[in-house]
């Protein structure tokens, strides 16, 4: 009999419904032996009866040697480094597309709060801006959740660079998001906006790419200052 078996090879090809359930599973406090051999079975859709006894998602059983299984369950090791990609926990993954800018101020905030503190009332709010369901989330969610959110942060930093530099001194996160204020001044001066009200309800990835390229125009001419004059 022939059995062909495949798996995803990174984050990125993960189905929602893989993602939730590999959360689970690293809920577990599984050995990285035991875990793989765990992904092995969810990604691949078979079920180990016993022994080296296993059987696919159409019923048909096979046998699989130990060095096979261990050989499959190493090359599943990308599950144990950091996710590429993570599905949204809440509402079809729109990479925020459809989220405004205020919306995604209060829920990166709020977010921050309940990593930093464990606060129910932020996790609650963030866990509304992204669309979840207000039921008390399990375990398995609640990583996901913040998966996702570390996730998001990294890719909106490599979008824009600039916005979520990190400041000199203390060597702590430093950007123009501090306040929401703040950033409304800013492309408010730059003429981008006429009111506070168009910046909060504008889609966030256009605020960000505004914010990204006035502070890259700062920069340029802060170049052009310093250079020598002949």
């Amino acid at each position: 009999m022939n059995i062909n078996l495949t798996a995803p090879t990174k984050w990125s090809e993960l189905t929602a419904d893989q993602f939730r359930e590999l959360t689970k599973t690293m809920t577990m406090h599984l050995t990285r032996e035991e875990f793989l051999l765990v992904a092995f079975c969810k990604l691949t859709g078979v079920r180990r009866t016993g022994g080296d006894t296993y059987v696919d998602a159409d019923g048909r059983r096979f046998g699989m040697e130990a060095w096979q299984v261990a050989d499959f369950c190493e090359r599943l090791g990308w599950l144990l480094e950091a996710p590429d990609y993570v599905p949204s926990p809440g509402t079809e993954d729109t990479y925020l597309r459809d989220m405004t800018f205020v919306d995604w101020w209060e829920m990166d905030s709020h977010m921050r709060v309940w990593v930093e503190t464990g606060s129910a009332e932020s996790l609650a709010i963030a866990r509304a801006k992204v669309g979840m369901p207000p039921q008390e989330a399990d375990e398995r969610e609640l990583l996901h959740l913040r998966l996702w959110w570390q996730w998001v942060s990294g890719w909106l930093s490599e979008k824009y660079p600039n916005v979520f530099a990190k400041g000199e001194g203390d060597g702590r996160p430093q950007s123009p998001f501090d306040t929401l204020n703040e950033i409304s001044y800013m492309v408010r001066k730059a003429g981008l906006y006429g009111t506070p009200e168009e910046v909060a309800t504008a889609p966030v990835h256009t605020v960000l790419r505004d914010v990204d390229a006035e502070i890259e125009a700062a920069k340029r001419m802060e170049r052009e200052l310093k250079r020598p004059r002949k």
